[in-house]
């Protein structure tokens, strides 16, 4: 059998996440096994350190918890609660797309931005409420305690133009081990075993700047010519 490499396996994942955050149940099986695969082939041998971290990443894949039998905000909140594993990312995005479409939705677009000094963690997520469209962000601490496992502490959010700081009792924390990483792929795993999926955003080029009109052809005066009759002639 053929040897996969690391570029066919990230061509087939990116393939596989085109759909959307959540999968369906045979993506998501497809997708976890590329990602085993691709773990046993992590380039990084430090990645929780590793200044590759940095940067702007978009998220493609949250594994979360599958949904019990009867959809219901109840059941996240027990998880959140009382499983380590269950993150308050995962939550808030269950949570929300219980909620009527109409009120609030919640837009695909994920990204996380990790920067060199704390919090270094801010996770960007669109909501619209009323027909008006809100920036949500929530800030984390990242501290690497091994070479493999950050911990990763919620410290505050911000929502619809206002500055949430939370507690510290209620200052929820994680462990989150990064499993892969290179130049423009993240993956990594909570306390739970379960992955997300990240992408590197990178800037696109600016438009270089149109070119100055051309000047405008100075306008040259005519001169008709002067007929002379004859026998006006002298």
């Amino acid at each position: 059998a053929a040897i996969d490499t690391v570029d066919d396996l990230k061509d087939t994942l990116k393939e596989l996440v085109q759909d959307g955050l959540r999968g369906s149940w045979r993506q998501r099986v497809a997708i976890n096994d590329v990602v085993v695969k691709l773990e046993e082939l992590n380039p990084t041998q430090a990645p929780a350190v590793s200044g590759d971290l940095n940067g702007e990443w978009e998220f493609k894949y949250i594994a979360g918890l599958p949904p019990g039998p009867v959809p219901s905000p109840t059941r996240e909140v027990a998880l959140l609660m009382y499983a380590g594993g269950y993150s308050p990312g995962k939550f808030a995005l269950e949570v929300a797309r219980r909620l009527p479409s109409e009120l609030v939705d919640v837009q695909p677009d994920v990204t996380l931005s990790v920067r060199p000094d704390q919090p270094r963690g801010t996770v960007t997520s669109r909501v619209r409420a009323l027909g008006q469209t809100q920036e949500v962000k929530l800030r984390t601490s990242l501290e690497a305690e091994t070479d493999v496992r950050l911990r990763e502490v919620y410290m505050d959010a911000e929502a619809l133009g206002r500055d949430i700081t939370l507690p510290g009792p209620l200052r929820y924390e994680r462990n989150l081990y990064i499993t892969y990483l290179d130049g423009d792929l993240l993956i990594s795993r909570d306390e739970s075993g379960a992955p997300d999926i990240l992408m590197r955003r990178f800037n696109e080029p600016e438009a270089p700047p149109p070119p100055p009109p051309a000047p405008a052809a100075e306008a040259v005066e005519t001169v008709a010519p002067v007929v002379v009759e004859e026998g006006e002639a002298s």
